[in-house]
């Protein structure tokens, strides 16, 4: 298995969890939940997006948990909702809460020649 670089997993999934935003605007944090993980949260999820995208079958849920932060999470790919140029795409149902915040988005990403995993929309 592949293993995408965790910093690119960590910036990819932060605007998937965040949903679309206005350049230049990014007051959407203060409401987000992920302005509230811990590194300890960030490494939990990407870990746990690497294993849904990487060996998840559709509809599968693949959950993250940190007792000392409180923080959660979980994840669902399916088939990727269209062709993409013969691309490796799935799509990706992210729910977030922490410090009492919750979020949920989905969206679709493809896997890279080198691996790595890239948000398409």
């Amino acid at each position: 298995m592949n293993h995408a670089p965790l910093p690119y997993i960590l910036a990819a999934l932060l605007l998937a969890l965040t949903g679309p935003v206005q350049a230049g605007n990014f007051r959407w944090l203060d409401s987000s939940a992920v302005r509230y993980f811990s590194d300890r949260d960030w490494e939990l999820f990407a870990e746990t997006a690497e294993q849904a995208l990487g060996e998840g079958k559709d509809g599968q849920r693949f959950e993250w948990n940190n007792p000392k932060s409180n923080s959660s999470g979980s994840m669902m790919p399916g088939a990727a909702d269209s062709a993409f140029d013969g691309k490796d795409c799935r799509r990706l149902e992210i729910e977030s809460q922490a410090k009492g915040v919750s979020g949920k988005s989905t969206h679709t990403l493809c896997r890279q020649p080198d691996g790595d995993w890239k948000i398409l929309r």
